[in-house]
């Protein structure tokens, strides 16, 4: 039991992180795009609609191509580390937040499943919200009869025809809309003839053809989905709501550019308005959300000056999407190349609150071991990163810039080279570097490496003080691994007790272990991916085939 829990709270605190992250990117991805509305003011609504499209669709993409991204080599991107933060996992923003969260890790918690179990039900109940809403407007719909210009009094008008989308009238709605996704269909109020003009109806039938037209019954099922997801994120609200209004701006600018009288068709909105103060439950026009935004569509209808979609709209579209665009890649840039704290899950190599495996409690025949004295880990496929640790000083160059001289062993220097990335901890701050020597094997088997920091350092730094570092020399593709056990060196052949199915014996295994790295090891032969095996000093239990939890 004890070990299903401790399952589930991994798993669960892996989907918080996953959710960390990607918050964090779909933040920058808007907060670009927010930007960029912001410093062009003079923009066109169908304008301000794609940018804020564009970065929401970019938002909602871009975990995926973190994920491709890891499976497909690419060229290392330095500039990435700029926007690091926003994609790092929880368990490496920091050392002390490992060790607040390894805890509740290392022992059943619930802690994590209530959270994600919180974001489901919040994900579920704005799916069912939605789901709620369709469903009324297909029972709307079926229940409704189409109709023609010609019923409407319309045939003489001048209404952009083409768009195959039948017109339906229901008695059980207040106000325009659409319903269906992937047959559209204009929805009317069965009493619409009786409190609009012919010039009214026909701009209300132009306004809802242009949003057919330009798709937007699809483009708010994806606003649907993604603000279900991240229904806790105020940027992702803020920005549907901007999309609401540059559709309904940007479909205005559609409709008066086919020649309706600006004082009739604002006329018309009105009206339509004043029908939806009345309880409509089935439809809601998403224009008239607020009273500002109201006044604010109205005043553009009524602005003579006011700017027009123009056929040069990639123009204004251009910066706004090379940022967009660049932001993305440094996302994705990021995500794969993310910094190396300086303590890495140092608990997988061995718990350091634990002391070593205390001798064997022999109990009804069987070798009892107290779980409180041992550290067990999961057998992962995937990933490994090959990292080199190393302790060292602060040097002054010549040129009065500091860099890092760092001290690591002999036998792991023939995997270090000019160029690869490293990164060095000063007091609590990480900071980016690439190695910039490989010195000769001094005294005491130590090989001096020289790193050249990107980033200028902490303003306290000065020469001499101590750092701590990580050279990344490499990444192993679809291996098995596994935390690094006490005394099993690379390439070698050893045992390991591996927790049975029945989740309390643990046999003695013989284990081929390959690569090694700071605090993982691979696996060659005898584990498979979600085995669990101790990693703490179990030399007391030399001779002993199998174990036993209480």
């Amino acid at each position: 039991m004890a070990g299903t829990l401790a399952e589930i709270a991994t798993l669960s605190f892996g989907i918080l992180s996953w959710l960390f992250g990607w918050s964090w990117q779909v933040l920058v991805l808007l907060g670009v795009a927010w930007l960029a509305v912001k410093c062009d003011r003079r923009a066109a609504a169908e304008s301000r609609y794609r940018v804020w499209l564009l970065a929401a669709a970019a938002g909602s993409i871009v975990p995926g191509l973190i994920a491709l991204a890891e499976r497909v080599p690419l060229p290392a991107a330095r500039a990435a580390t700029l926007l690091a933060w926003p994609t790092m996992n929880m368990r490496e923003l920091a050392p002390a937040t490992l060790q607040a969260v390894q805890p509740a890790l290392d022992r059943p918690s619930l802690i994590w499943p209530i959270l994600v179990a919180v974001w489901a039900a919040g994900v579920g109940a704005s799916l069912v919200k939605w789901a709620s809403s369709l469903g009324k407007l297909r029972r709307v719909r079926a229940q409704s009869r189409e109709v023609s210009l010609t019923d409407l009094d319309c045939s003489g008008l001048d209404i952009a025809a083409g768009s195959g989308a039948p017109i339906l009238l229901s008695d059980q709605i207040r106000s325009p809309g659409l319903t269906g996704l992937l047959h559209p269909a204009i929805l009317l109020p069965a009493d619409i003839v009786s409190w609009t003009s012919r010039g009214e109806r026909a701009a209300i039938i132009q306004h809802e053809l242009a949003h057919i037209r330009r798709r937007d019954h699809v483009v708010s099922f994806f606003q649907s989905v993604l603000k279900a997801l991240l229904f806790y994120h105020p940027m992702v609200r803020y920005a549907s709501n901007q999309l609401d209004l540059q559709r309904e701006l940007a479909c205005d600018d559609r409709v008066l550019a086919l020649g309706t009288e600006p004082r009739a068709y604002a006329e018309s909105i009105l009206k339509v308005l004043e029908r939806s103060f009345l309880a409509d439950t089935v439809h809601q026009s998403a224009s008239f959300v607020t009273k500002k935004t109201l006044e604010r569509r109205i005043t553009m209808i009524l602005d003579r000056n006011r700017l027009h979609a123009s056929t040069a709209l990639w123009r204004s579209l251009l910066l706004p999407a090379t940022l967009i665009i660049l932001a993305a890649g440094l996302l994705i840039a990021a995500g794969r190349e993310r910094p190396v704290p300086e303590e890495p899950p140092a608990a997988a190599v061995q718990n350091p609150s634990a002391p070593a495996a205390s001798g064997p409690r022999v109990a009804r025949g069987a070798v009892v071991i107290d779980p409180a004295t041992i550290w067990i880990d999961t057998v992962k496929f995937g990933t490994m990163a090959l990292q080199v640790r190393g302790t060292g000083v602060l040097v002054r160059e010549r040129g009065g810039r500091l860099k890092v001289e760092l001290q690591i062993d002999a036998a792991q220097a023939p995997h270090v080279a000019v160029g690869q990335a490293a990164s060095i901890q000063l007091e609590k701050a990480v900071f980016p570097g690439s190695v910039a020597q490989v010195g000769a094997a001094g005294q005491g088997g130590m090989v001096t490496v020289e790193v050249a920091l990107e980033n200028d350092l902490l303003a306290a730094a000065r020469p001499g003080a101590k750092v701590n570092g990580v050279i990344q020399f490499g990444r192993a593709e679809s291996v098995l691994y596994v935390g690094r056990p006490v005394n099993a060196p690379p390439d070698s052949t050893g045992s390991l007790f591996k927790l049975d199915a029945d989740g309390k014996t643990l046999t003695r295994t013989t284990v081929r272990f390959g690569r090694s790295s700071i605090s993982t090891i691979e696996i060659l032969d005898g584990l498979h991916a979600g085995d669990k095996v101790i990693l703490s000093d179990v030399s007391a239990y030399d001779g002993v085939d199998a174990l036993r939890l209480p």
